[in-house]
């Protein structure tokens, strides 16, 4: 059995959308939960400006949710779960469907957020900015615990030797019982990653801050654009392979 504290307040931001009433208007929406809330710093907050924090503004607010976006809706949801004021704050899959605005505008909650947040996600970057301990659910239903992604991935990289020791005091087994295991470029590959991704994203965020001072000038705008494209598609392609290669170092532990 569980049982909750009389001061704990939960709020659940799940993976699938609630469902809505479309004839409401959204800042009608948010006044059902509450019209103001305090912020742990003290400062008082009405709905409106709630809304506003999540990049609807004063003339949008009065607009029917049914005119949303399906992106737009979790924004919505999102603002409303925030004016329940939480002390612990369950996160669902919260990176789907939201704009890079909007997660800054939540990263940004969730730095000076005083209570408890859990969070299930598979967006590492988000994991990495937003938690301090990483907590593993194997396939057997142990739960282990990690400072972060990084020392998880070295948790896994260290059952690996022992694997490849054992596999020469036995008889090779047939084909289709061979055990799972990295190859050499692989294992490799998967020192790295994290690395890698890291100067990857630190090279983003600069050229960011450099396109924000270079709006007036269109030839040097647009060479940083094309920079920026290259940098994000090899981004995303390191993402895909830090996915497989973290899915598949789960699986060689399991073995």
């Amino acid at each position: 059995d569980i049982s909750i504290g009389e001061t704990v307040k939960i709020a659940y931001y799940q993976q699938n959308n609630e469902v809505m009433d479309n004839s409401v208007r959204m800042i009608d929406y948010i006044k059902q939960t509450a019209e103001y809330v305090e912020t742990s710093s003290g400062y008082t907050i009405s709905a409106s400006q709630m809304l506003e924090r999540f990049l609807f503004d004063g003339s949008q607010q009065y607009s029917f949710i049914k005119n949303l976006s399906g992106g737009e809706k979790r924004r919505l949801l999102l603002a409303k779960v925030l004016m329940e004021k939480p002390n612990v704050l369950l996160l669902d899959e919260p990176t789907n469907d939201l704009d890079i605005q909007t997660l800054e505008v939540l990263e940004e909650y969730l730095e000076y957020f005083q209570g408890a947040v859990l969070v299930a996600s598979h967006d590492r970057y988000f994991l990495d900015k937003t938690t301090d301990r990483l907590i593993a659910v194997k396939g057997d239903g142990r739960i282990e615990f990690y400072n972060d992604l990084g020392a998880y991935g070295r948790s896994l990289m260290a059952g690996e030797p022992k694997a490849e020791q054992q596999s020469k005091v036995v008889r090779r087994p047939a084909r289709v019982n061979q055990k799972t295991k990295f190859t050499f470029a692989e294992s490799r590959e998967f020192a790295q990653i994290d690395s890698v991704i890291g100067k990857l994203e630190a090279e983003l965020a600069r050229l960011t801050e450099e396109m924000s001072g270079s709006w007036s000038d269109y030839i040097s705008m647009r060479e940083l654009v094309a920079q920026q494209k290259k940098l994000q598609a090899e981004l995303a392609e390191k993402m895909e392979r830090w996915v497989y290669l973290y899915e598949l170092a789960e699986k060689i532990e399991r073995q």
